[in-house]
C-alpha cells in the first residue's frame, strides 16, 4: 500500500514547477510597493480569517508563461496568516513572533515568492505564488511522508488573488 501511495504521489507531484523551471521573461520589468499590501478574507466551514498579500519592496519579473508574468520580491515577501496571527497583524501591522517562528502553526507566515499577473488581453485572475519550504522532513509519516516532503520542496504553490483587481490595475509596472 505504501508503495502505491508513493507512486501516486510521485506521478502527481512530478509536474511541480519551481522558480528555476520558469521560462525567462521576454522583457525585464519591475514594480515597487511602498507599503505591505494584504487582503483579509473569512472562508471555509470553520470561518477562518486569512490575511494574504505582499511585503513592501521591489518585485522583479523572473519568468513567464503563455498567459502571464511572475514577479518575485526579494527575500521573504509573501504574507500568509490565519486567525489570531491575522488579527494581530491587522491591528498592529506587525507579524507576530509566534507566526515568524512557526510555533503552533502549520507553516511559516512569510514565504519566498511574489505575484503572477496575467498579460494584457488574457482573461485570468492574478495569484500569489510562493515556494514550498517544508518545516519537517516528513519522517514522522514514514517513507510516504518523507517522499512527499522531498518531492514538494521548492515547488511553487498558488493563492488565488483575483479579488484584488484594483490593486493589480494600480501597479506601476516599469520596463527595465
Amino acid at each position: 500500500m505504501n508503495r502505491i501511495c508513493i507512486l501516486i504521489c510521485f506521478i502527481i507531484l512530478s509536474g511541480c514547477t519551481g522558480v528555476a523551471d520558469l521560462k525567462k521573461p521576454v522583457k525585464e520589468q519591475f514594480f515597487t510597493l511602498s507599503n505591505d499590501y494584504v487582503r483579509t478574507q473569512v472562508r471555509g466551514w470553520a470561518k477562518f480569517k486569512w490575511v494574504e498579500g505582499l511585503k513592501a519592496g521591489r518585485y522583479t519579473s523572473i519568468g513567464e508563461d503563455e498567459e502571464g508574468v511572475y514577479f518575485i520580491g526579494s527575500g521573504l515577501s509573501v504574507i500568509k496568516l490565519a486567525n489570531e496571527e491575522a488579527d494581530a497583524y491587522i491591528q498592529t501591522g506587525i507579524i507576530p513572533e509566534k507566526a515568524l517562528k512557526g510555533k503552533g502553526v502549520l507553516e511559516s507566515a512569510l514565504h519566498v515568492g511574489g505575484i503572477w499577473i496575467p498579460k494584457e488581453g488574457v482573461n485570468a485572475d492574478s495569484r500569489l505564488f510562493y515556494e514550498v519550504r517544508n518545516t519537517t522532513d516528513g519522517s514522522q509519516f514514514g517513507i510516504t511522508g518523507a517522499a512527499i516532503v522531498s518531492l514538494t520542496e521548492g515547488a511553487l504553490t498558488y493563492i488565488p488573488y483575483g479579488s484584488e483587481k484594483e490593486f493589480i490595475r494600480g501597479l506601476n509596472i516599469i520596463d527595465k
